[in-house]
């Protein structure tokens, strides 16, 4: 996946919907609470239902391998890794 291409789907999934509900984008500044996600553009998983954290098995990815996953979160002093 090209640079602009995860550019793009990070503004969409992320920026936008903020955007569009009048909720702050988070920035990293000095002093200010963390709130980041860890994400790896080169790792490939398969999506099937021990990979979904739904109750729903509705997903048009299932079955699918993906390239780039989040594998970690900052967020209110905590560290979570997948």
């Amino acid at each position: 996946m090209a640079t602009e291409d995860i550019e793009l789907t990070i503004d969409k999934l992320v920026s936008g919907p903020r955007n569009v509900l009048g909720i702050d984008v988070p920035s990293i500044k000095k002093g200010a609470p963390a709130e980041i996600t860890i994400f790896d553009p080169l790792k490939s998983w398969k999506v099937n239902k021990d990979s979904l954290h739904s109750k729903s098995l509705n997903s048009p990815y299932l079955g699918k391998t993906l390239n780039g996953k989040a594998i970690g979160v900052i967020r209110d002093g905590k560290m979570f890794l997948a």
